[in-house]
């Protein structure tokens, strides 16, 4: 879901050599533009964070819980 309340920051994570639980920690420091479920904007670090927790509820990394379960 894009309704976080945070909008769009791209050059959060293109082209930085983070990795994802530090993009989604830097994420976790930006200001909200709206407030909690009160508007859609569209925010790609949100993937990141949905990747992270399937990792974690799976016990396996995200590729290959993909490929095992999705594909």
């Amino acid at each position: 879901c894009h309704r976080t309340g945070l909008g769009g920051h791209d050059l959060l994570w293109y082209g930085v050599p983070d990795t994802p639980a530090e993009l989604v920690r830097k994420a976790a420091l930006l200001p909200l533009d709206r407030p909690l479920r009160k508007g859609f904007q569209y925010q790609s670090t949100m993937y990141v964070a949905a990747a992270l927790a399937a990792e974690r509820a799976s016990g396996m990394p995200w590729d290959e819980m993909v490929r095992t379960r999705l594909l």
